[in-house]
Formats: C-alpha cells, structure tokens, sequence
C-alpha cells in the first residue's frame, strides 16, 4: 500500500505528458511536411492514456496516498481531449485544432509536474506520500466516492450533450444554432448575375408557427421551391416513413407538406407563387440495406417514450460498418447529387430557387453553389423550437 500510490501517479503523469507531447509533435510534423509518420504510435499512446484514466477513477476513493487533487483533473481532460474536445470545435478546425488540444494537454502535464514542485517544497516534481497521509481512510473514500458519484456522472452527462450540440453545429456549418432559448436554423441567400438561392435549413420537428412563418416567406414572383422528401411509390416500407411519434414525445409537430403552409388558414387557398417541385428520390433508387435500416430507425421516430427511442436508436446505429456506409451513400450523398440536377434545372426557368432540406445536406449544397459561382448576399438565423416547449412536454 505505501508505493503503488506513488508509483501509479509519477508514472501515469509522465505517459500522459509524453502523450502531450507526441501529440504537439505529431501535429506540427503534419503541418510543415504533410507526413503522418507519428500518428499511429501518437493514437496507441492517447489510448493508453485514455483507458488507464476511465478505470482508475474509481481507485482515487480507495486511498488518500493517490492525489485525486492532480489525478481527477488529468482523469477529466484526457476524457474531454479524446471525445472530441466540446465546444472547441466550434471556433477551430484542422490543424488549429490539433495544435490546440496537443497544446492543452502539454500546458495541464506542466501544472502537474509544477504543483507537485510546489508541494514537494522546490525538491522534486514527483509524487511521494507522506507519512502523515494514511494508506486508508473511510472519511476520504466517503468524500472522493460522493464527489465521483454526484459529481462525475452528472458532468458526464452533461458533456455528452454538450458534445452533441457541437458535433450537430459543426457537422451542418452553423446551419443549425443551439442556445439558452431553443434550435434555430440558418436561412441564407446566394446570387449569381439575376439568380438568387435560398438555402434553408429544416428539421422534421418543430413548432407549426415557425414552420408556418419560414414558408410563407417564399412566397415571392418567379420562385420554386426545391422540396425534400424521399417518396415511396413502390410501396417497400411497411408505414410510411413519420415523425409523429417523435414529435408528440418532444411536445413539437411533425413538418408538413410546404403547401400547407402556403394555403390561407381561413380560405384554403394557396398563392400563385412559389411553384413546389418535388426534388428528392424514391425509395426504389436506393440500398436494399438502406430500406432495411429505414424500417428500423421507424421505431426511433415513432416511439412512445424517450427511453424506448434512446434503446430504438442504439439498436439502429450499431449496424455493421458496410450497412451503415450504404445509408449514408443513400440517405446524403446520392439524394443531394439529384438535388443538385434539380437545382441546375430550376435555375435555367427561375429567377430565385429556395431549398428548404434538412440542415446536413446544406453544406454540400453550399460547396455546390459556391463552385458554381454564386456569392453569399444575406442570412438570417429562424427560430424553429423552444426548449420551453420541450421541456413541458418531457417533464
């Protein structure tokens, strides 16, 4: 019991500071020479680091000779570098990223060899217990385990929101916003010589009067709407493809068929523009595995409660490796390559081409409209939810 602690410690904060370094090492090697030559034995020592963390935590209630004060830290950030390092994400990306994190890592191994330094009174940068700390104490198992418990699992769930929040706002470019209020979504505008784009982001739940509002804004001379939706005429899936479910558990309306929205509440009639195009594909064009994995991800979107479509999407997302490229090459990256066909089309007719598809494909569309020469002129963020409104529904 009196060396282990010390052992432990001294040798996990030297891994973890050589992880730092490998990491700085690896990325500024990438950034001068284009080489990954560090990357493979950089990725076996993170890993390293990251496992030793995650199943020593629970040892730091065991003993007061191991300094949950220094390990906790370290525990947490090797936890927090690995999994994707949340919000960092949002305001770096590539190599400025890299060097940031590796950089973080490096300055927080520094701390620790400074603090045990201090501790040590200027002698040495190594943990060594003294004799006045006890090798087992319940009052400091009680105190770490609370900490761990009421401490540690609730930051953990917190950042996996959190880390859901940016992965979402990275991945759609800012199409989709998250904050204190609710889920907003970009609505921007690109021109060409007389064409204008619209490209706006949608999600398949939402509230009925921000849907309401963003349609009826498209309602302008010489437009057509481009409208997502994968139809199914062959009848391949058992129900059609909804959201009701999903959208009654979170308290919110499932979007509905963009002329709806467009006709009068009171005299059903619908204005003379824009034209509606329909500009997705069908079912039949896909992956048989895709349609498979459809019907399940139904049981997703259609569950009765939260917990039922938490263990729905576990099951739809552990599919094999080869199933689930299928759904993406589908789902993403043929749908927006037809809507591009559509997109060249309705522009040779049309003066101004709105695309209100859900805010992932919109980056791509994006990148499109760019290499076609189109410029960005304007954008406005639309409020579509309200955590108000959720939070009635779920609590």
């Amino acid at each position: 019991m009196q060396r282990w602690p010390s052992g432990f410690t001294n040798a996990f904060l030297v891994v973890y500071a050589l992880d730092g370094a490998l990491s700085l090492a690896d990325e500024l090697l990438r950034l001068a020479t284009g080489s990954a030559a560090l990357l493979l034995p950089r990725n076996a020592l993170a890993l390293t680091v990251l496992w030793v963390a995650m199943l020593a935590t629970p040892l730091l209630a065991l003993t007061p000779r191991l300094p949950a004060r220094l390990l906790l830290p370290l525990f947490a950030s090797a936890v927090w570098l690995n999994y994707g390092a949340a919000p960092l994400p949002l305001w770096l990306e590539g190599p400025a990223l890299g060097i940031t994190a590796a950089a973080l890592q490096a300055g927080l191994a520094a701390l620790g060899f400074l603090w045990l330094w201090l501790r040590s009174g200027g002698q040495h940068p190594w943990w060594v217990p003294g004799p006045e700390i006890p090798g087992l104490s319940l009052g400091h198992s009680l105190r770490v385990g609370a900490l761990l418990v009421l401490g540690v699992l609730p930051a953990t769930l917190a950042y996996a929101a959190l880390l859901l929040v940016t992965s979402i706002e990275v991945g759609t470019r800012g199409f989709v916003a998250f904050d204190r209020a609710g889920v907003s979504l970009d609505d921007r505008r690109y021109e060409r010589g007389d064409r204008e784009v619209r490209l706006v982001g949608m999600m398949h739940v939402g509230e009925e009067a921000a849907y309401r509002e963003v349609v009826s804004s498209f309602a302008v001379e010489s437009t057509v709407v481009l409208e997502e939706g994968v139809s199914d005429f062959s009848g391949l899936l058992e129900a059609p493809l909804s959201y009701d479910g999903m959208a009654g558990v979170l308290g919110l309306a499932p979007q509905d068929d963009l002329a709806a929205y467009l006709r009068d509440p009171e005299t059903a009639k619908a204005p003379e523009w824009p034209v509606l195009r329909h500009a997705d594909l069908d079912l039949a064009q896909f992956d048989p595995e895709t349609v498979a994995w459809l019907e399940r991800a139904q049981a997703v979107w259609n569950a009765e409660g939260l917990g039922e479509a938490l263990r729905e999407a576990v099951r739809a997302s552990s599919e094999r490796p080869e199933v689930l490229a299928a759904v993406q090459r589908d789902v993403f990256q043929r749908r927006n390559e037809h809507l591009l066909v559509e997109l060249d089309a309705a522009l040779v007719e049309y003066r101004r081409v709105v695309i209100p598809w859900g805010a992932l494909h919109l980056p791509a569309v994006e990148s499109a409209l760019l290499e076609r020469g189109f410029r960005p002129t304007a954008s406005q963020r639309r409020r579509l939810l309200s955590w108000r409104t959720v939070g009635r529904a779920l609590f």
